[in-house]
């Protein structure tokens, strides 16, 4: 899955400019260093100044790298008829502002068990009714993962402090690589309380890093998936088990980056 780093900065007004070896044209470096890029992003620019900025032409980008690139200008409009030079541009103060993008990628997910161990992952209000878990959270394998499946045990919270509450998890991890594959986990917790138990089972597809949901103030690592609950009334409530829902999963855990 990719997300994306964009960056932005700007050049001193008038400083940095330089005569190129054709007459009329002056260059400038512009350095990146700073943003750590791990490759080479999409550079976009545009030059700022105090006057004459209409009669450049469109600012070229030269040798583009992860650490910065150049940006060469000349005049354009035929009113100026001398060659531009560094002086004009310290005397008009034109400075470099540029955009940077380059693309994250975050590997294919649910490719190990590192996906999902860590931090407890909190369910959203609905799915921990239904459910009745608070959160869950992946303990490490009891075999260690690599080509083929792996699982453990899960450490429940119930949503009622009087339950008691079992959990596993199986991971099935891509049959292979690239960027549309993912692995499998599915989970199953058991939450045993007064009225009866509540067992559910999660089948979590695609654990997503930083989705985009505009309700969620901070930047999160989400399950995403179904899930189904099964619950079984205590003898004293009488009735048979039954399907109690099937929906989504909403689990988040904090952002790990």
């Amino acid at each position: 899955m990719d997300t994306h780093r964009l960056l932005s900065g700007s050049t001193p007004a008038g400083q940095g400019w330089r005569q190129g070896q054709d007459n009329g044209i002056i260059f400038i470096n512009v350095d990146t260093s700073s943003a750590a890029f791990t490759d080479v992003p999409t550079y976009n620019v545009s030059i700022s100044g105090a006057t004459l900025v209409a009669n450049l032409g469109c600012p070229g980008i030269y040798g583009a790298s992860a650490t910065g690139f150049t940006v060469g200008l000349r005049w354009v409009f035929p009113t100026n008829t001398t060659p531009l030079s560094p002086a004009d541009a310290t005397r008009n103060g034109f400075s470099v502002h540029w955009t940077a993008c380059q693309p994250i990628q975050r590997g294919i997910t649910g490719a190990s068990e590192n996906d999902y161990t860590g931090d407890p992952f909190v369910l959203d209000a609905i799915t921990s009714i239904t459910t009745r878990v608070t959160s869950l959270a992946f303990l490490p394998p009891k075999v260690p993962g690599g080509a083929g499946p792996t699982g453990g045990d899960l450490t429940v919270v119930p949503a009622d402090n009087a339950a008691t509450a079992v959990g596993s998890w199986l991971l099935m991890p891509p049959n292979a690589g690239g960027a549309n594959k993912i692995g499998v986990v599915t989970c199953v917790t058991r939450v045993t309380q007064t009225d009866g138990v509540y067992q559910t089972v999660f089948t979590v597809t695609n654990p997503r890093p930083d989705p985009t949901d505009i309700a969620r103030p901070t930047r999160i690592y989400q399950l995403a998936g179904d899930c189904q609950t099964i619950y079984t009334p205590a003898a004293s409530q009488g009735g048979e088990q039954s399907a109690s829902r099937t929906g989504a999963v909403g689990a988040y855990q904090g952002d790990r980056r």
